[in-house]
């Protein structure tokens, strides 16, 4: 998995639950449709796959190892951004999916893609 591919994923998600976390009326954040990113993020939603859950990822470099599922440990690199540009965290980390480790939306963005081995 790509850090590009990666800093997307977290990008979306984190503009959704810190907005949420700032008042929003909605618990689950704004529609990330509504959201105006950064244009230094280069996040292009129409060209990302949406998830029935609302999650937009984009699988920029597709593997061909298998997909992660609950209980597998995955590690990634990561970069969380602002949906104003700013940098809020990054680096590399490994997370046991459907344990609670990582918020739901990291959780199901890293099972969407494939491993690239």
């Amino acid at each position: 998995m790509t850090r590009s591919l990666v800093s997307k994923i977290f990008a979306a998600i984190v503009v959704t639950v810190t907005l949420a976390a700032c008042g929003e009326d909605n618990l689950l954040g704004p529609n990330p449709e509504d959201v105006q990113f950064a244009p230094s993020l280069d996040i292009d939603l129409s060209t990302m796959i949406q998830k029935p859950s609302g999650l937009f990822f984009a699988d920029s470099t597709v593997g061909t190892g298998l997909v992660a599922a609950s209980g597998d440990a995955v590690t990634a690199n990561f970069t969380l951004w602002l949906s104003d540009g700013n940098l809020i965290d990054g680096g590399t980390d490994t997370w046991v999916l459907g344990t609670l480790e990582l918020f739901a939306g990291g959780d199901e963005g890293l099972r969407a893609c494939r491993s690239a081995a």
